[in-house]
């Protein structure tokens, strides 16, 4: 008898299924941030949990083999990977294929190296392809976009930017145009007291996409925000990309906020807990997605919201390595 193909209501108890039987398959090195992460979006993929868990698990280990030393698929980077591989489809070979290939198209365009933001990018361009393939065109547009965003930024847009640039890029929209648009919807969200700037500059490139003027966007950024300090939460600039992805959802700031908090305090019963940060991104991204039910669109923003989690992590663990290494110098 076929099973039912999981719903937007599924989204926490398929979440939860899912961690579980990670955690029952465990390894001494699991890095249980990052799983849970990617388990965000894997949950509503047909599937039992625990064959979805194996899965993620198989893709891993094929990463690890297929990489060669050199190459920055390797810990964490492989369970974001593992995850895109189950989602989009294919094979590791093609994917690791795909990278390289992307690689020299963002050397041909002279853009910064960052390798990690560079395979997040290219995953998300090709998942815009219409042949999963990343092409010149699509970089060339990452290219001139990355320029005009960062005439106003220098000192802060980078590489680490890549992966909401390529989402901009996939717009037919006159990368001027962009440019100028996001450093307004930046401005906004300055005036508004969100002083972070490269977490503004990230959540300015998810609002351009939201189908309210850019004020009335930038004022449900500020809604939700506020509703959520109201009910105790302590928010921070890492909290800017969780908000501007729950813009997009239906819903009074207060519904969103009550649905938000009802999903972290299952999400907080897993074991090892997750820390107060990750309980309530997590929660956000279960909250997102039962709340846009069967919206194609807007599910595909809760899967690229969730890598960008993953390189958010990435990227502080890395700034905390950095900083350590330099305290130990001195």
């Amino acid at each position: 008898m076929p099973t039912r193909p999981p719903q937007a209501a599924d989204a926490l108890p398929r979440f939860l299924a899912l961690a579980r039987a990670l955690r029952e398959s465990k390894r001494w090195f699991d890095d249980w941030t990052l799983l849970r992460h990617a388990s965000v979006p894997l949950g509503l993929l047909d599937g039992d949990p625990t064959e979805l868990a194996a899965a993620l698990r198989e893709t891993m280990d094929e990463f690890k083999r297929r990489a060669r030393w050199w190459q920055e698929t390797g810990g964490s980077l492989r369970i974001l990977l593992a995850a895109q591989v189950l989602q989009s489809g294919g094979s590791v070979a093609e994917r690791l294929a795909e990278f390289a290939r992307a690689e020299k198209l963002f050397r041909a365009q002279k853009l910064p190296r960052g390798r990690t933001s560079e395979i997040i990018a290219s995953a998300v361009l090709a998942e815009q392809a219409p042949d999963g393939r990343v092409t010149e065109t699509q970089v060339r547009r990452v290219r001139a976009i990355f320029d005009w965003i960062k005439r106003d930024h220098s000192w802060t847009v980078g590489a680490g930017e890549y992966p909401t640039i390529a989402l901009l890029a996939a717009t037919a929209v006159e990368p001027e145009r962009i440019g100028i648009r996001v450093e307004r919807i930046f401005q906004d969200l300055k005036e508004r007291g969100f002083k972070s700037r490269s977490a503004a500059i990230s959540a300015s490139h998810l609002l351009f996409f939201h189908p309210a003027e850019d004020p009335r966007a930038c004022e449900r950024f500020e809604a939700l925000w506020h509703e959520f300090r109201a009910r105790g939460l302590r928010m921070q600039s890492g909290d800017y990309d969780e908000i501007a992805l729950l813009a997009f959802a239906p819903g009074t700031a207060s519904s969103i906020a009550s649905k938000v908090l009802e999903h972290r305090a299952a999400i907080i019963e897993l074991r090892p807990k997750p820390d107060r940060n990750t309980s309530f991104s997590l929660a956000c991204g279960t909250a997102f997605l039962e709340l846009v039910g069967q919206d194609r669109a807007l599910r595909r923003l809760s899967r690229i919201q969730a890598t960008l989690q993953i390189q958010s992590v990435l990227r502080a663990r890395q700034a905390a390595a950095t900083a350590a290494a330099a305290s130990a110098a001195t």
